[in-house]
């Protein structure tokens, strides 16, 4: 089997799952400015909450901050949750099917015949004929050079582990709305100057981790750091994307 149609597979089902809410949702009239808040405020339900003033007024509050009045901000944080909950989902939804059906290591099982391993190569992965045939034909797992190591491979394999995926999505996907609602209630306490450091820390340490991810990648250090699952690096890079979201879409 071609290494694409792994990817493929596991790519169809997140997206469907995670996305195909969203458009039922709009084909039954929610759109823009409802849309977004509908999903905001059930999503993120601890840190964006509405809610009837002893007026019968609805009231829109982003923990203690009233923001009915401030229409134009209002509109932006709603929709910046709305994404950030769509990268959020997303990724964890992928991480859910990777680990439920696919098992990717870097070292090939001798033997096992239910297993295709491909040559692990960025210079392969860059080339135009990889990218435009999204795909590569996969090598002889038993051949002498995959055994004696001089031939870099990653192998992929058919699995099915419910409990380990619904356990590690849920609780994934728990710690960053607890983590997102602990920052939001920090960030709304500092100062601009303050905000304006922690967006610049966070694009330096954003651009650090792309320059160490891919040099683990090019190096041998992979082995080391990541020697039974991609899920780490994967699970690493949805990190980085959501915070950066998170702090500078959100109108801070």
């Amino acid at each position: 089997m071609r290494e694409g149609v792994y990817s493929t597979i596991v790519l169809l089902l997140a997206l469907v799952t995670a996305y195909g809410p969203i458009f039922i949702l709009i084909k039954m009239g929610y759109k823009g400015r409802r849309l977004y808040r509908l999903v905001a405020t059930y999503a993120f339900y601890r840190t964006i909450k509405k809610k009837k003033d002893n007026n019968g007024v609805m009231r829109w509050r982003l923990k203690d901050v009233d923001l009915t009045n401030e229409e134009k901000i209002l509109k932006r944080v709603v929709s910046s949750f709305f994404f950030l909950f769509l990268i959020l989902f997303g990724g964890v939804n992928g991480m859910f099917y990777h680990l439920l059906l696919l098992e990717v290591r870097f070292r090939c099982e001798p033997g096992v015949i239910s297993q295709d391993c491909f040559k692990y190569s960025m210079t392969d992965l860059a080339k135009w004929k990889t990218i435009k045939e999204f795909s590569r034909e996969p090598v002889d797992c038993n051949s002498t050079a995959v055994k004696e190591g001089s031939v870099d491979v990653v192998c992929y394999k058919f699995t099915f582990n419910l409990g380990f995926a619904l356990g590690a999505g849920y609780g994934g996907y728990q710690i960053c709305m607890v983590f997102l609602n602990l920052a939001t209630s920090g960030l709304l306490m500092c100062k601009t100057k303050t905000i304006f450091r922690l967006k610049l820390l966070t694009f330096f340490m954003s651009m650090v981790f792309l320059v160490v991810f891919i040099g683990v990648q090019v190096s041998e250090l992979r082995h080391l750091l990541f020697a039974d699952n991609m899920v780490v690096g994967f699970q690493l890079t949805v990190s980085v994307v959501v915070g950066n979201c998170f702090m500078f879409s959100v109108p801070w």
